[in-house]
């Protein structure tokens, strides 16, 4: 593995913990695979906004 891959690894990795310790964050998930589509709002902490 190389410095860059690494390195970006390495700043993935410590996103998804701000992320996942942060009220400040919401989650946006979107499954445009289906005729008719979906999508889903919430928090870090697991918690649906809307859906």
């Amino acid at each position: 593995m190389n410095q860059k891959e690494s390195n970006r690894i390495e700043a993935f990795r410590q996103l998804k913990t701000e992320i996942r310790n942060s009220p400040r964050h919401l989650i946006v998930g979107i499954d445009v695979a289906k005729e008719r589509h979906h999508a889903f709002f919430g928090t870090a902490y697991g918690k649906t906004v809307h859906k």
